[in-house]
């Protein structure tokens, strides 16, 4: 596990803004594991591109500047135009035409239409055909994550495994149903920011899940919300239902272990474990991106995968009021931490 790609920062942690308070609770020191996210950012363009808070209202504010646009050009393309209202001879040029030819016309601009959008359709998956991914060509075999800077890069593998297993949608599904179980966790329901429903939930992290692996785009970007997971965690951190001991702390390592679970529960609903390879694949993705939180949460990914898969721990689950007692404020062990650290800088 030391040769991993890790995204952690051991040195001092850094100050948050004091001009959001309202988004945190209280202007605090960031969590070490931050530092280097933040140290990271482009500071040349100034304060914009180092407070994750001022680009995403800077983000919001030009989506919906650009909502604007399309919606007052679509009332322009509706609105209909003076001279086809009425003909010369003051007839009504817009009332419907039952004659034969009007049928004929009309069942022609539909097919024109049909073709139209097959065609739409077949220069899409020509597009979809031609993206050059990073890393090594797909053998159709197992698929490896590619790293650049520590961060997963979609590839020809994963955007294959996407496809194989129902595409985008069958992730945003998987992802509602995860968010379905985690607002009534009685643990992870206390790190809840937004007050949306499991529906919006899902979308964002499946947006986000789908960019990562390649192939559909990136719906996530395009929305405005590129690097916003960071941000919503850090504001986890500080959810006013956390307890006051776990107040601005990175996620302790019982709220890992109910995440993992859950979140392979979910997959396992969808039918996602039936795909072998992407369910290696995405034991790795998970894996990797739960490391970030906390050091010693992989240690355990293996086994949290396979609890879902007794009936009696899910039952037990249930009967427990949707709580894990036997992960609930177990920390980890020294043996789970990596060689190269130390249990001091998880706090």
């Amino acid at each position: 596990r030391s040769s991993r790609p890790r995204r952690r920062d051991m040195g001092a942690g850094v100050f948050w803004p004091s001009t959001t308070p309202e988004e945190i609770g209280r202007a605090t020191t960031l969590p070490k594991g931050h530092a280097k996210m933040l140290a990271k950012r482009d500071h040349s363009k100034g304060a914009m591109n180092s407070c994750p808070f001022m680009r995403m209202q800077a983000r919001q504010e030009k989506y919906k500047q650009m909502e604007k646009l399309m919606e007052q050009e679509g009332k322009a393309e509706d609105k209909p135009s003076d001279n086809s209202a009425k003909a010369p001879d003051g007839k009504d040029n817009n009332t419907k035409d039952n004659s034969g030819e009007g049928k004929v016309e009309k069942m022609a601009d539909g097919q024109s239409q049909k073709e139209s959008k097959l065609e739409k359709e077949k220069k899409g998956s020509e597009e979809e055909s031609k993206v050059e991914f990073k890393g090594p060509p797909d053998d159709g075999g197992e698929v490896a994550l590619l790293f650049d800077d520590g961060d997963i890069q979609p590839t020809a593998g994963s955007a294959r495994l996407l496809k194989e297993i129902g595409g985008g949608d069958k992730i945003r599904k998987t992802a509602t149903t995860f968010y379905t179980k985690f607002l009534t966790d009685q643990l992870l329901k206390n790190l809840r920011i937004e007050k949306d429903g499991p529906e919006m939930h899902g979308k964002r992290f499946g947006d986000w899940l789908v960019e990562k692996m390649g192939g559909e785009g990136t719906p996530s970007t395009d929305l405005g919300r590129e690097n916003q997971l960071d941000w919503q965690h850090m504001r986890s951190y500080f959810s006013p239902q956390r307890a006051p001991a776990r107040q601005g702390k990175r996620f302790e390592l019982d709220e890992c272990r109910v995440w993992m679970r859950l979140m392979f529960l979910a997959g396992r609903e969808e039918g996602l474990d039936k795909h072998t390879q992407f369910w290696n694949w995405y034991l790795k993705f998970i894996k990797h991106y739960i490391d970030i939180y906390n050091m010693c949460a992989p240690n355990y990914a293996e086994r949290d995968a396979a609890w879902s898969l007794k009936k009696e721990n899910l039952e037990k689950y249930i009967a427990d009021g949707y709580t894990m007692p036997d992960v609930l404020n177990v920390g980890p062990k020294p043996e789970d931490y990596p060689p190269d650290s130390t249990s001091d800088d998880e706090s």
